[in-house]
């Protein structure tokens, strides 16, 4: 889904660590329910570096996040219904419901669902 650059920024986990994650530009533009999904200040508290995608079978942290489906058109480039964004902050993924709105690439997006982080 990525077609920007990737960054390595920080992530913060639902223990209150500060985790290294690698993420692409567009993820950290991204707004939910109005607000930016910034990611945590760094430094790292800790050297266990988060994925943005890993699946519930893999031995490693995965990040929380958002579904998201297209409110429109795609954008160009992308193809699907839509996809998925880490989130970067425990109390703003709290504050998500599904059917919020947001942005993505500065598309309009819908929040369908939402999954929780997985740490070792």
């Amino acid at each position: 889904m990525s077609q920007g650059r990737i960054l390595p920024t920080f992530y913060l986990s639902d223990d209150g660590e500060v985790h290294p994650i690698r993420i692409d530009e567009q993820t950290a533009a991204a707004t939910i329910n109005g607000e930016a999904n910034t990611p945590a200040a760094g430094p790292a508290t800790s050297r266990i570096r988060y994925l943005v995608r890993a699946g519930n079978r893999r031995k490693v942290p995965r990040a929380r996040g958002v579904y998201f489906s297209w409110v429109d058109a795609r954008p160009t480039g992308y193809v699907g219904s839509g996809g998925s964004l880490p989130v970067f902050s425990p109390t703003v993924w709290g504050d998500i419901v599904e059917g919020a709105v947001g942005t993505y690439l500065g598309v309009p997006i819908n929040i369908t669902g939402k999954y929780s982080e997985l740490p070792l």
